[in-house]
Order: structure tokens, then C-alpha cells, then sequence
């Protein structure tokens, strides 16, 4: 018995050997606690817990996100100079990709209890993700950020790049929605030799493709290359003649380009 409670012993310690080395040499220390034994449901006095990180070995701390998370580890995505925090809770997984400032509940109702995340550091969907829900309340410049990391993760896919250039083209950068715009409706290369399929309006029903079309459209007609918009209103005329958001895109660019007069209504030819 003595023996049994010896080895424990020299277990724990060495854990907390190893921990405090850490803390030591860690120039930044990421720590999750789960609860306290002073929790009380909706209770104005309960410590703060969830995702602490300290930087002077632990003579303060630093919290994230709200006051009180059941959280049971914490996944870290480092990106330049920005950390995309996963942090696996009861209520599911929460991600912040603005170094913990906001967080957003990424799971479902039915995935509750999560105890670990795992990243793929090469799958470029979870950048493309938060690009998207930052575009939604109009960040469109940190969203064009994130569609273009996404992007660099997988280069000759044609639906980053539309989603970059749609991105781009929120945030009035007309030149650079153009370029990506381009790479996905027509395909072609990139400045780094990477071979891009375009992609085909074989599905009309596809609604964000649809989408790349129309806004590469209007690029074209804010940059002056008319010839080319007109085209590609015409062909999203053609295919989806009754869709009311293709038609107005459409009369948008043509009244860009001249083609008709503001209150007119495109002809389908």
C-alpha cells in the first residue's frame, strides 16, 4: 500500500513539475477551469471561470469571453498575428477568431459536453466560416482577411476565391473582387502559378455561384469593362429570367454601363 501511494505521489509531483516548467518558459500560458464549489445557478456572485491566459508566470490573469463558461479545453489556431480560439464547453464549442474578444456557439442543439477540439491546420473551411459570419454584420475588411488565408490554404479552389472577391467587393475593393472574381467564374491562374477551374452555371439552383456570377458582374461594370458585365448579366438573364435578385443586380450593372435607363427593366434575349 505504501509502496502504491509512493508512485502516486511521485506521479503528482512530477505533473506539477512539468506544469510549472512550462509556466516558466511559456512566454504565454492558456489555462481552462471548469467550476467552483461557490456556483450557484444565476447567481450574481459566482467567480468568473472559463479561458484565463497569463503572461508573467501567473501573477495576474487574463479572462475571455463571458463570466461564466463550463468549458473543458481550449484548441488554439494561430494565424499571423491573430488566435482563433476553440474552446470545447458544455453547451458545445465556441469559437472567437478575434483573440477572444467575441465568441459565437459553432454546434448545434444536439452537440452538447464537448471535452476536446481538434484542427486541421490545413482545412481552409473554418476560416472561410468566420469570414462569412463576419461579412453578415458588415465587417467586410477582417472578413477579407479571413477569405484570404482561406485561400491560401487551398488556392485552386474557385469558391474561396468568389467568396474573397465577393468579400473584396463589399469592401469596395473593386480591382482585387475582380481578380478573384475572375479566377472563379472564368478560372484561370494565379499570381503563384496555381491552376484554378472555373466554375459553370450548370446548376442554377446553385444560389451562391449565382451569386459569384452577378458580383462579378457588378466589379466589371464598376471597373469600366462593360463589354464583359453585359455579358454575364445576359447569361444570368437567360438561365434564371424570374429570379428578382438576378434581375435587379442586372438592372444595377446595366444602368452602370448605360445599357438602360434606371427605372428600366432588362430585356431577356
Amino acid at each position: 500500500m505504501k509502496k502504491y501511494l509512493l508512485i502516486s505521489l511521485i506521479l503528482i509531483l512530477s505533473a506539477f513539475s512539468d506544469f510549472f516548467e512550462l509556466l516558466a518558459k511559456s512566454p504565454k500560458l492558456y489555462v481552462v477551469t471548469r467550476s467552483t464549489k461557490k456556483f450557484k445557478l444565476n447567481s450574481r456572485d459566482d467567480s468568473i471561470v472559463g479561458l484565463f491566459s497569463t503572461k508573467d508566470k501567473g501573477k495576474t490573469w487574463q479572462h475571455y469571453g463571458w463570466k461564466y463558461t463550463k468549458c473543458f479545453s481550449v484548441s488554439i489556431a494561430k494565424l499571423d498575428n491573430r488566435d482563433i480560439f476553440y474552446l470545447s464547453c458544455g453547451n458545445g464549442v465556441l469559437k472567437s477568431g478575434d483573440g477572444g474578444k467575441n465568441w459565437t456557439i459553432t454546434t448545434g442543439w444536439n452537440i452538447t459536453e464537448c471535452l476536446k477540439t481538434a484542427i486541421d491546420p490545413t482545412n481552409p473551411d473554418p476560416l472561410n466560416r468566420i469570414a462569412l459570419a463576419e461579412a453578415r454584420v458588415g465587417n467586410y475588411g477582417i472578413a477579407s482577411q479571413y477569405a484570404a488565408d482561406a485561400v491560401d490554404k487551398d488556392p485552386n479552389n474557385p469558391r474561396l476565391h468568389g467568396n474573397l472577391g465577393r468579400m473584396y467587393y463589399r469592401n469596395g475593393e473593386i480591382e482585387k473582387a475582380i481578380n478573384e472574381l475572375r479566377l472563379a467564374v472564368q478560372g484561370g491562374l494565379t499570381e503563384d502559378g496555381v491552376v484554378v477551374k472555373g466554375l459553370p452555371l450548370d446548376d442554377p439552383n446553385d444560389d451562391r455561384v449565382v451569386e459569384f456570377y452577378y458580383t462579378y458582374g457588378l466589379a466589371l461594370a464598376k471597373g469600366g469593362q462593360c463589354d464583359l458585365a453585359n455579358q454575364i448579366f445576359q447569361l444570368l438573364l437567360n438561365i434564371k429570367p424570374d429570379d428578382e435578385i438576378v434581375l435587379a443586380n442586372a438592372q444595377e450593372g446595366l444602368v452602370i454601363c448605360g445599357e438602360i435607363e434606371p427605372t428600366s427593366t432588362p430585356e431577356v434575349e
